[in-house]
């Protein structure tokens, strides 16, 4: 099977999926853990948009406060694409982008 970006991914999932698929190898048996984990930062993108857009909260016909529902589907579809790449291997490459860890 072979490995291809979906074209109804956003501009940053294809960007990370063509990235990753032209440094590391993935195995043929990790490809829908591949895939799993580039729908996972598809979602957060979508959802940061959503967030971007109507904001962090909204008002209720009753005048009530509410979080936006988008920010639950954006905090777990980040944490599941960090589940991903640790699932393959990729959190070490992860980790060392930004700032070094203290002493």
């Amino acid at each position: 099977m072979k490995l291809t970006a979906k074209r109804t991914w956003t501009k940053e999932a294809r960007q990370f999926f063509i990235h990753i698929k032209g440094k590391f190898q993935i195995d043929e048996k990790h490809h829908a853990v591949f895939y799993g984990t580039v729908e996972n930062l598809n979602d957060f993108y979508k959802a940061k948009e959503l967030v971007r857009s109507d904001g962090m909260t909204f008002k209720t016909p009753s005048g009530q406060i509410r979080k936006n529902p988008a920010c639950g589907i954006q905090k777990d579809a980040w944490s599941a694409f960090l589940l991903g790449l640790k699932a393959l291997g990729l959190h070490e490459y992860q980790a060392k982008l930004g700032r070094p860890p203290g002493r």
